[in-house]
């Protein structure tokens, strides 16, 4: 089995990269880095998808957790908390959702967020 070597980049989180598909159009440009899950590489319009160790994690969550931390950190009662489901990971949210892990709320996040912070 041969592998080609691929550069080393390590492009900050600022950049973006036009991404085309099949068509050749032009989508939205995406952010380049080890946040995001893309890596960028010799061609400007392919992007290398890397994989995320998260993937592996699944949620160990139960819905008595989901009390506590809306007591302990004082979710409000409109703020929908679910589980997510055995295949589910925080890196890619159901449509329409947010995923927040634990240590955000641990760090001082609070719901809900500031209206500065919701276009995030």
């Amino acid at each position: 089995m041969s592998s080609s070597a691929s550069p080393s980049v390590s492009p900050s989180m600022e950049d973006v990269l036009p991404i085309r598909g099949i068509d050749g159009n032009t989508g939205e440009a995406l952010p380049i880095g080890p946040a995001s899950g893309l890596r960028e590489g010799t061609d400007p319009y392919r992007v290398e998808v890397v994989r995320w160790a998260a993937l592996d994690l699944p949620s160990i969550l139960v819905e008595e957790d989901l009390t506590k931390m809306r007591e302990q950190y004082r979710i409000p009662s409109d703020v929908q908390l679910i589980l997510p489901g055995p295949n589910e990971r925080a890196c890619f949210p159901r449509e329409g959702c947010t995923a927040l892990h634990l240590n955000a709320f641990v760090s001082g996040m609070r719901l809900p967020l500031h209206p500065m912070l919701r276009g995030f």
